[in-house]
């Protein structure tokens, strides 16, 4: 997800929430990124995104979900403490009952995840 389609989703969002009821997110496998997608938007919205880290059915793109609410709350940069807080949400989300694993970059941060495939 790049900062033009974060910001584009957010752009879309603002300009529906008073005339919708519920949104729906969905990308090519509906898994990874619409999750991560759907919870940062929850979370800037509802102020609450748990329901998509407990879920074994998701496994929110950690990326996605870290460039929407940096969009979302331009005022409020990520701090370390939403970055362990995001970090321990996915890893519950793993000790689900599912076949998921956290994918780090090189400087060992959480960038989102993939399936692990037996």
């Amino acid at each position: 997800m790049t900062d033009v389609q974060a910001q584009a989703i957010i752009a879309f969002v603002k300009g529906k929430l008073d005339k919708v009821d519920f949104f729906i997110v969905h990308c090519e496998a509906g898994q990874s990124r619409s999750a991560g997608v759907a919870a940062a938007l929850s979370k800037w919205i509802n102020g609450e995104d748990w329901d998509y880290f407990l879920n074994p059915k998701y496994a929110p793109n950690i990326y996605c979900y870290q460039t929407i609410l940096e969009w979302a709350f331009p005022e409020k940069p990520l701090t370390k403490e939403d970055k362990e807080e995001i970090l321990h949400k996915i890893t519950v989300n793993q000790n689900l009952d599912c076949n998921w694993n956290v994918v780090y970059d090189k400087f060992g941060a959480p960038v989102g995840v993939k399936e692990i495939y037996q």
